[in-house]
């Protein structure tokens, strides 16, 4: 497993996407104090006030909480979910919460992220935009499962939360089924556990940079060609900028696609 200061791969192991199976119990929360409630208050607020000043306000969005998981036998990666919130997560990732607790009593909001391949063989990056994390980093497509919108697709929830989130970002319809999981890795600043995949689409990168998506996180497009000695160049010279997920994510990618060798000499000795 590689670990490096900002992250942990947990799972590294390729899953089809019929693999990842989420099982969801309404009630699995944190535990919280009176005073801890009141806390996260205080912060959320903080960070709502941070938010419309730089005209990107918060939206305290309901989560799935990852309560445990495990790599079985069989092949496949179960997921235990139960319920979270966006606002529980900007407390929770404080570290006055999450030095003094286990991992496992977070919030731990699950995320998902993909590795998008072109048809002209260029790996899809966005520059993201003042966000509540990572702003003007650069990250793989992605974001958080949310149970609004993506409880209907249980248990296969995880790759069409990811296909959801590649329409909104990118604007383009990609099969569940189409995606490839690469395993799990979890961010330690920002603590959250997030699946990542990889997939390839029918489309040139230079019309991709023309699309219009329903949703437009990014503050720009960005695009690697697909190959050992670029994507090696680009991890090694970007680490500064690269979000805690889309780092492991483009890691494991290439472990998958340019072998054991590649993402030995990149991965972050312990």
């Amino acid at each position: 497993m590689g670990k490096g200061s900002r992250f942990e791969i947990l799972v590294d192991h390729p899953l089809s996407y019929s693999q990842v199976i989420a099982e969801y119990e309404p009630g699995q929360t944190p535990h919280l104090s009176s005073e801890e409630l009141g806390l996260i208050d205080s912060i959320w607020n903080e960070a709502i006030g941070r938010a419309a000043a730089c005209g990107a306000p918060l939206f305290n969005g309901k989560l799935f909480r990852l309560v445990d998981f495990q790599l079985r036998d069989s092949g496949t990666l179960h997921l235990r979910l139960g319920d979270t919130c966006y606002k529980e997560y900007v407390g929770m990732r404080e570290p006055i919460f999450y030095r003094s607790r286990p991992r496992a009593d977070l919030a731990n909001p699950i995320a998902v992220c993909a590795v998008i391949i072109t048809d002209d063989n260029r790996i899809v990056l966005h520059r993201r935009k003042w966000v509540d994390v990572y702003p003007l980093f650069f990250h793989v497509i992605g974001g958080f499962i949310d149970r609004d919108r993506d409880a209907q697709s249980l248990p296969l929830l995880a790759p069409s939360a990811i296909a959801r989130e590649v329409a909104e970002e990118l604007g383009l319809t990609v099969r569940p089924e189409a995606f490839t999981c690469l395993g799990l890795v979890y961010d330690l600043p920002t603590p959250h556990p997030e699946l990542c995949f990889y997939t390839r689409v029918p489309v040139q990168s230079e019309d991709l940079r023309k699309v219009l998506p329903p949703e437009r996180e990014a503050e720009s497009t960005h695009f690697i060609p697909n190959d050992p000695r670029a994507l090696h160049s680009f991890i090694l010279e970007n680490r500064d900028c690269l979000s805690a997920t889309g780092e492991p994510a483009l890691l494991l990618y290439g472990k998958r696609i340019h072998g054991e060798q590649w993402f030995s000499d990149l991965t972050p000795i312990e």
